[in-house]
């Protein structure tokens, strides 16, 4: 889930990396741009047309869907309490919170997930580009989902 992204090439480099590693859906809620925006479209280099995306006017109306779902809500965050996202045992209908590239996950949504995973950094710069952070996330989880195939994918 795509929490207020401002960034049209950050939403496009996003769909494109889930794409590329086979998750299901990008969920986009709030300001973040939908495939409308055409620098959405060309970061994305047509992943948008192979991909689920499903929009939501807030993240808490997102939230709401996903959990009557039984999804997991997991937000993605630098965090003190958060686990290693290689220690975190992805489960089947995971649904991933990124956030703001600037403010991260508001705390009101951060305070819904029912677990916080961050990536750890050991240089000066503790952040990532979201687009990034998002793309070593993916390739975690579904390195998982390939070596725990009964544990599934979003």
């Amino acid at each position: 889930m795509l929490c207020d992204i401002r960034s049209p090439f950050n939403v496009g480099s996003i769909i494109r990396t889930a794409e590329a590693f086979g998750w299901n859906e990008v969920v986009l809620t709030g300001i973040t741009p939908t495939p409308e925006h055409p620098r959405v479209r060309k970061t994305s280099m047509a992943a948008h047309e192979w991909i689920s995306l499903s929009t939501y006017s807030t993240p808490e109306e997102a939230l709401t869907i996903y959990r009557q779902q039984n999804y997991h809500i997991i937000a993605l965050e630098t965090d003190e309490n958060a686990i290693p996202i290689w220690e975190y045992p992805w489960q089947e209908q995971t649904l991933l919170i990124v956030g703001n590239e600037e403010f991260g996950i508001p705390q009101s949504i951060l305070t819904k997930a029912e677990t916080i995973v961050a990536i750890p950094l050991y240089g000066r710069k503790r952040s990532l580009n979201v687009a990034n952070a998002f793309s070593i996330v993916a390739a975690v989880a579904s390195r998982h989902w390939l070596t725990h195939p009964t544990s599934g994918k979003n």
